[in-house]
């Protein structure tokens, strides 16, 4: 029978990242791409949790490849700046307001069903 090894060496603590104050344990991320019913299309490498959505899908290079599959994205606002070709977006995120702009009401609609 082999020897127990201590609590301690069974639990391997990563280092580095981001770390709770009372833990060493580090948050980690990953991105998935689900098509409309759900289903688990692709999902990125886990990387640390401070790793901003935008990064991560340049890194990943998320638009070449829905490019490549003929496919679009429905996205929260943390990628809205990642997509600027306003003829043939792929990534299709909600309208953003800001002081200057504020949405119309169709625009709020929009969003709404955006969210849904």
């Amino acid at each position: 029978m082999a020897p127990a090894s201590p609590p301690s060496a069974a639990l391997e603590r990563p280092t580095g990242g981001t770390t709770s104050a009372n833990t060493n344990i580090t948050a980690r991320t990953s991105s998935p791409l689900t098509d409309e019913r759900g289903r688990l299309l692709w999902i990125s490498a886990a990387r640390s949790g401070r790793t901003h959505d935008n990064i991560a899908a340049r890194r990943d290079h998320v638009l070449a490849h829905l490019r490549a599959a003929d496919l679009q994205a429905l996205a929260d606002l943390g990628l809205r700046a990642l997509d600027n070709d306003v003829l043939d977006p792929v990534i299709v995120t909600d309208l953003h307001a800001s002081r200057t702009h504020k949405l119309t009401p169709g625009e709020k609609s929009a969003n709404y069903a955006l969210a849904a």
